[in-house]
């Protein structure tokens, strides 16, 4: 296995103490997955603990200086970015809990993953808003469905990952995805709903490639920091449709992913809804959204 660089240049905001604190955190988090994909993990444990510790008080050390950037600049945004830094925070802890309850890879790598995947986008997205003074996204709800899709589908595949969305085009659920991989994300809460994301087998693993810089060997079996990864994307991409859908907080609702592979047969849900079928050159994602 080559040697993991997951800093890039482009992610700098123009800030020279959170671009040095935001590399930090890409460097610690680049030394936790070499060692989760250690033979010699449980020999290291002490020191694996050590750094996850280390890196959950980073974590929050950061984005305390990230929140007071944002309110000397008088930040547009400041209060929606320091409501999202602080959803993430209660994700870390979880996680922190589990693993201090139960240490084991599995755990490990599936807070990477969602570590990783969270962290990519919000420093491509989000971070690079502040010192230009643009909000996070337009704030209004919208009840075209299709449209909000395809602006968020254009927003993460195209703008973050240049990803080209070739042509986009609608047609009825028949009970069935045409994917490979398909991320199912639930949310509850006062209201129910679902999102159903279908991704090709190329697709994902050039998805996965840009958020982590890692390759997926087999896609017969995603390890956990592979599926955390989709899963926690799966996830940001329900955040940014819902938040546009609904007038409702989205820190209101409870979410919670799944992955299923080469095919879903849903029986549960009643999903007689239209399918968006977003075409690139790696292959088609597919987006179902629905409320229960």
């Amino acid at each position: 296995m080559g040697k993991i660089e997951l800093w890039k240049e482009s992610y700098r905001i123009g800030n020279d103490v959170i671009d040095n604190q935001h590399e930090e955190l890409f460097h610690r988090i680049e030394k936790l997955i070499e060692m989760a994909q250690s033979a010699d993990l449980e020999a290291n444990r002490k020191q694996c603990e050590q750094m996850v510790d280390y890196l959950v008080q980073y974590t929050e050390f950061h984005f305390v200086s990230e929140e007071a950037l944002q309110n000397r600049e008088g930040y547009i945004d400041y209060e929606q970015h320091k409501k999202i830094h602080q959803e993430f925070r209660n994700t870390v802890m979880v996680y922190r809990q589990r693993m201090a309850e139960e240490f084991s890879v599995s755990m490990l790598k599936r807070f990477l993953g969602t570590l990783l995947t969270w962290l990519t986008v919000h420093v491509q997205g989000c971070d690079q808003k502040i010192m230009k003074n643009e909000p996070i996204a337009e704030q209004r709800a919208s009840a075209d469905v299709e449209d909000v899709v395809e602006s968020v589908l254009k927003k993460l595949l195209t703008n973050l990952y240049g990803i080209e969305i070739t042509e986009t085009t609608t047609r009825r659920y028949g009970s069935e995805l045409r994917a490979s991989v398909i991320i199912r994300i639930i949310l509850t809460g006062e209201d129910d709903h679902m999102l159903l994301f279908g991704l090709s087998e190329r697709l994902v693993k050039i998805l996965y490639h840009k958020i982590s810089g890692l390759f997926i060997q087999e896609m017969d079996y995603l390890d956990e920091l592979e599926e955390s990864a989709l899963i926690e994307l799966g996830d940001i991409m329900a955040t940014y449709i819902m938040g546009a859908l609904v007038n409702k907080k989205i820190t209101d609702y409870k979410f919670s992913g799944a992955l299923y592979f080469s095919g879903y047969d849903e029986k549960e849900f009643n999903t007689d809804h239209v399918i968006t079928d977003a075409q690139t050159k790696y292959g088609t994602m597919e987006v179902l959204y629905c409320r229960l």
